[in-house]
Parts: C-alpha cells; sequence; structure tokens
C-alpha cells in the first residue's frame, strides 16, 4: 500500500517537473523579435512614400492653378479668351457718321481708378498723385484707356485732314499719342503668326483667333467702389484746365460723396475749360 502511494506521488512529481521544463523553456527562448534597424527602415519607407505622395498631390493642384494664374492680367486679373475679330465694323463704316457714332460710344470715364498705397507696394507701382477725395490713396489712369483715347484723337486728327478743315488738336498732342503707340506696340511685340492671304502673298488675313480680355470686366474692376475716382472725361478733344471738375462725379451712394459735395459747396463749380 506503502508502495504503491510512493510510486503515484512519483509519477506526480515527473509531471510537475515536466511543466516546469517546458515553462523554463518558453522563458529561456522566446519568440525572435524585429530589431530596432528594421523597425527604422519601415519608418523611412512609409515616410518615403508620404512624401511621394503628397508632393504628386501637389503637383496635380499648383501647376494648373499657376498656369491659370499667367494667364490673368496682372493687375485686375482679367482672364484670357480667345477670340475672333472681323475685317471691318461699325468703327470703319464707309458712311463717317455711322463711324462717328461708334467711336464716340467708347466712353473714357472709367479711365482713373483710386488705389491704395498697400495695392501699389504689392505691384511695385511708382507714386502718384493723391486722390482728392481721400488722401490715403494715389491716382493712377489705365493704360488701355489712355490707349484708346490716344486712337480717337489720332482719328480725329486725321477725319480734319480729310475733310479739310483746320487742325482740331494740337500738333504735340498727336505726336505723344503716336509715340505712345508705337512704344505700346514695340512692348508687346506680339509674336502671333498672321496667316498670308492665298493669292495676296504681300496682304494678311485679319479674321483670326487673338487672344483677348473683357473691355466691360476692365470697366466693371475700374468702377468697383474700392477702386471708383468719381472721374469723367467730360470733353476728350478739348485740354482741361481745372482738372478738380473731372472728380465732380461721384453718385451720392459713394463713400467719397460727402466730402466731394462739400468741397464744392465751398469752392463752387469752374468751367473746366477756361
Amino acid at each position: 500500500m506503502l508502495g504503491s502511494k510512493q510510486q503515484e506521488y512519483q509519477i506526480v512529481a515527473e509531471k510537475d517537473s515536466d511543466h516546469e521544463s517546458i515553462a523554463t523553456d518558453e522563458i529561456s527562448n522566446p519568440p525572435p523579435r524585429k530589431s530596432s534597424s528594421s523597425r527604422v527602415l519601415a519608418g523611412l519607407l512609409a515616410l518615403s512614400l508620404s512624401i511621394h505622395v503628397l508632393a504628386f498631390l501637389s503637383y496635380c493642384w499648383y501647376w494648373p492653378a499657376a498656369r491659370r494664374d499667367a494667364q490673368l492680367s496682372t493687375y485686375s486679373k482679367l482672364p484670357t479668351t480667345y477670340v475672333t475679330l472681323p475685317r471691318n465694323s461699325e468703327f470703319t463704316d464707309d458712311n463717317e457718321t455711322v463711324a462717328d457714332m461708334a467711336w464716340d460710344s467708347l466712353n473714357m470715364d472709367a479711365a482713373a481708378v483710386a488705389l491704395t498705397d498697400e495695392f501699389v507696394l504689392k505691384h511695385n507701382l511708382p507714386p502718384a498723385a493723391r486722390f482728392p477725395w481721400d488722401e490715403s490713396k494715389g491716382l493712377y489712369y489705365l493704360e488701355g484707356f489712355h490707349n484708346l483715347h490716344c486712337l480717337k484723337l489720332i482719328r480725329r486728327s486725321l477725319s480734319d485732314y480729310r475733310q479739310d478743315k483746320p487742325q482740331s488738336l494740337p500738333k504735340h498732342h498727336i505726336n505723344h499719342c503716336l509715340e505712345s503707340m508705337r512704344q505700346y506696340v514695340m512692348c508687346k511685340a506680339s509674336d502671333l503668326p498672321i496667316a498670308a492671304i492665298e493669292g495676296k502673298t504681300d496682304a494678311s488675313r485679319d479674321e483670326q483667333q487673338r487672344q483677348c480680355r473683357s473691355w466691360d470686366a476692365l470697366v466693371e474692376w475700374s468702377t468697383d467702389p474700392e477702386r471708383e475716382a468719381c472721374w469723367a472725361m467730360v470733353d476728350e478733344y478739348k485740354t482741361t484746365i481745372h482738372n478738380v471738375e473731372k472728380f465732380a462725379y461721384c453718385k451720392e451712394e459713394s463713400r467719397y460723396y460727402p466730402k466731394m459735395k462739400e468741397y464744392f459747396e465751398e469752392h463752387g463749380h469752374r468751367d473746366p475749360f477756361s
């Protein structure tokens, strides 16, 4: 009886010994772990992949936007469109009355703008005379309107010549306009290839697509309350003596209307041309 109990204890002890041996082996031989260098390498690969993805997304967003911005005008951010211009229009009509009406319909009143000093500095513009109704702004004239004004003066001079009338405009003013147009054309140096006409190789085709901007959009930008100058040409074929009279066209809703009204109530209006 005693012998059988000893034998039982011996069997149980052997079993416990086996369990202890397995546990000891598991502790002394743990499963292999990744080295620190492997973890660093994996992290670098993930970082590199993220950078490349971000670079690709930035490229897809930036370059179309940059290309679009490059096609916008510098100051008013007008977009460029493609337009086919006709060879002849009401501006070239053989009927002088029709042509005169067309040219006279080109309003010059949006030529002047009042720009903040911040805008001037941002766009590296030269300093200008102060705007009469707001000394914090400078007074500027848009080049497109100046050039169109010059074309109207040159046309008037040619009209006087064709009709055997005395020249109604001073020679120095016409010469100034001719020089301004020469400078503008040579400065722009347009490289648009204009097709020669079949059978008339010394003549070029007029009805061809050109890159243009919206004149109406330029007028809208110029007359925006942020830039309005309350200015009017009055009469572009006469020389103005009292220039402040050209700034007497603020609308009642304009922020400058009270100051303009106060000035003219105190000083009165004068004939702009004498």
